[in-house]
């Protein structure tokens, strides 16, 4: 028997959001249903949920489910209801799903900055053979052009948890360093590499990843110290490990949970001219409070060792990292240490919005949400034979409003002030 505190939605129908009764006895899961899912596989859903068939039934899990199964990106919306007979609990997931192959335009800013505007086309799959693996293929012309061809699976292995993934590119990026431009005008740097990666899935929240490529490197205008090799063109294997755990609960905009990735990459190998490596962690906390306010705050940080630091392979606040209130200064070194503290609190708590009969229903189900935000961001960067210490921080604070918008993109207006 289906939970009835159902709506209608063209041929399917899902449920409004979860109710919270008090459950007096401990109830044991018998099945777990999933409903809606035309092309995704049961098993890449069942795999982001806590709760499996002879749990103990828990509500709190189950709205925690819900939010994981969403954080895939491979539907409008998930609910998950439940039906209890003879003391054992039928567990429903309903799911409405979003449209999985289509040709896209490309339009963006490079480094938030939208004086560097590019533009292009892209085909992409998100949800292949309907195992949420993605295969993308893109070019963009204007500010840094590039063409990239990647492919990800997410479950290489069922049996073992593995995932892969791989990548081809090739871009022209406008120098970023200060002190390269200082040689003369800028110019612009031709990357051509591919790398590829695989990792297991330690649990529902944990990964680890190794990572090996090759990349070239050439400049347009060649001056000493724009690469390590004299000619020009600097060649390089690169390899990398990562660890990941992430518990947050919706991946695009968190309430709860924590995202921990640490990382190492080695750049070179044998007797490449580039020969140094670069560490880095990102540590994410969030944290409810109370009517729906969330305390998210990041602190990362990024340092080198080995041999000399190409100007390319610097660290910067300014271009994809910046210090609000800073916003348009760019500071360079080889090490870099930030964090932000962030108070969300809700204007307009996520809500969906059916437009009704449209020839495609995957877009029929849009989700809006509407947070306010105040903030304050911190850090520094630093070369290597600089003494570090914990002053000269660049601050800033302010304002904002963050937009959830469908498809699971974020839109942000923001105000602030420095020191």
């Amino acid at each position: 028997m289906v939970p009835n505190f159902l709506f209608a939605q063209d041929s399917l129908s899902i449920p409004g959001p979860l109710n919270k009764p008090q459950v007096s006895n401990p109830v044991s899961i018998e099945e777990i249903v999933i409903r809606g899912n035309k092309v995704t596989k049961d098993y890449i859903i069942l795999r982001e949920m806590t709760l499996k068939v002879g749990d103990t039934l828990s509500v709190e899990a189950a709205e925690f489910d819900k939010n994981r199964i969403y954080s895939l990106g491979l539907f409008n919306r998930v609910e998950i209801a439940y039906d209890i007979h003879n003391g054992r609990a039928t567990l429903y997931v309903f799911v409405n799903e979003r449209w999985y192959l289509f040709p896209f335009p490309i339009v963006g800013i490079k480094d938030r900055d939208w004086k560097k505007f590019y533009y292009g086309l892209g085909v992409l799959h998100y949800n292949f053979r309907g195992r949420n693996e993605k295969i993308f293929a893109s070019f963009a012309l204007g500010y840094d052009p590039f063409v990239s061809l990647r492919y990800r699976n997410p479950l290489l292995s069922r049996e073992l948890d593995l995932f892969f993934d791989s990548r081809l590119i090739y871009s022209r990026v406008r120098n970023k360093s200060i002190i390269s431009q200082r040689a003369g005008s800028n110019f612009d740097e031709n990357h051509y590499g591919f790398k590829g990666t695989i990792g297991k899935r330690l649990d529902l929240y944990r990964s680890i990843s190794a990572t090996a490529g090759y990349e070239v490197l050439t400049v347009s205008d060649n001056e000493a110290g724009r690469t390590l090799s004299p000619s020009g063109r600097d060649a390089f294997i690169t390899a990398a490990i990562n660890f990941t755990n992430d518990s947050r609960d919706v991946a695009e905009y968190p309430s709860r949970g924590t995202l921990l990735r640490f990382w190492f990459v080695k750049y070179g190998v044998g007797e490449s001219p580039v020969n140094y490596y670069r560490s880095a962690v990102d540590i994410r906390i969030f944290v409810p409070a109370f009517g729906g306010v969330t305390l998210a705050s990041r602190l990362f940080a990024s340092a080198t060792g080995g041999g000399t630091v190409p100007n390319y392979g610097h660290v910067f606040f300014g271009y994809n990292e910046r210090i609000r209130g800073h916003f348009n200064e760019i500071y360079e070194g080889e090490n870099i240490l930030g964090g932000s503290l962030e108070l969300r609190a809700p204007i307009l708590p996520v809500r969906f919005l059916d437009i009704g009969a449209v020839p495609m229903p995957e877009f029929g189900l849009w989700r809006f949400g509407l947070y306010g935000t105040l903030f304050a961001d911190a850090g520094k960067v630093w070369y290597r034979e600089e003494a570090f210490t914990l002053s000269n921080y660049v601050k800033g604070y302010g304002i904002g409003l963050n937009f959830l918008l469908p498809y699971s993109a974020v839109f942000r207006i923001e105000y602030a002030l420095n020191e």
